[in-house]
């Protein structure tokens, strides 16, 4: 059962966990790394006789910081996260204490990656994320347990869960000079509901393909800007 909105209010501007997980040493916990087109690189974990799952994923892009930023709003998500099929923002929270963060109560729906076995998922989380100092951003996530203002989940949809995940974005510059993103992004997902584990390897495999989109999709929106991938990058392609 996952902590409620109140609890998770309390506690959601600490981001140590997700930086734990983000952490190089990590990858020692988790599978040998696979690496796909553009230099993605990905590590899994799969809980035996569970649906739990994690899987960590890295990147580079050649935009600013603020640019990968853009590309995780549910507009632009739709293009790079095939299973995504939309959400919506309950409240939005500013915290007195902690200024510098921007709070969401959101809920997010994805279709089934096999829809013959397994039903669509949907989840209720609450998002913060911040800017640091020296320009990198950290968003994460967590499910919360639903309350009043909480959609019901459609017919056919179970309702999963998600255990800390996020993104930690690191500025770096480039050879060329020019602004580059370095992206460590740690997923934990408990789809909750009966699923096969060879489903559950799909849907592992289909959240590195998400990842390799998200960087596909940065690529080709510099390119319909006229800003083809800078040669350090097309390097990795």
């Amino acid at each position: 059962m996952p902590p409620s909105l109140e609890a998770s209010l309390k506690t959601c501007h600490n981001f140590t966990e997700l930086r734990e997980l983000a952490h190089p040493r990590t990858r020692s916990k988790l599978s040998k790394p696979k690496v796909f087109e553009g230099g993605v690189r990905t590590y899994t974990k799969v809980t035996e006789g569970s649906a739990l799952h994690v899987l960590l994923g890295e990147f580079e892009v050649p935009v600013k910081v603020e640019d990968f930023k853009s590309a995780l709003s549910y507009t632009e998500r739709v293009n790079w996260d095939d299973l995504f099929t939309g959400g919506s923002t309950m409240e939005a929270f500013k915290l007195p204490d902690h200024p510098e963060l921007d709070v969401f109560h959101r809920h997010m729906r994805f279709r089934s990656p096999a829809p013959i076995l397994v039903s669509p998922r949907d989840f209720e989380l609450l998002i913060s994320e911040k800017f640091e100092p020296d320009g990198s951003f950290i968003c994460k996530a967590v499910s919360v347990a639903s309350g009043p203002k909480s959609p019901k989940p459609e017919p056919g949809t179970v309702r999963g869960e998600i255990l800390t995940t996020g993104f930690v974005a690191k500025p770096y510059t480039r050879r060329d000079g020019g602004p580059g993103t370095k992206v460590v992004y740690v997923a934990q997902v408990d789809p909750k509901g009966w699923v096969p584990a060879q489903v559950v390897n799909l849907i592992v495999g289909r959240q590195a393909t998400s990842i390799q989109n998200l960087k596909r999709h940065i690529l080709r929106t510099l390119a319909a800007k006229g800003k083809p991938a800078p040669i350090d990058i097309l390097s990795k392609l």
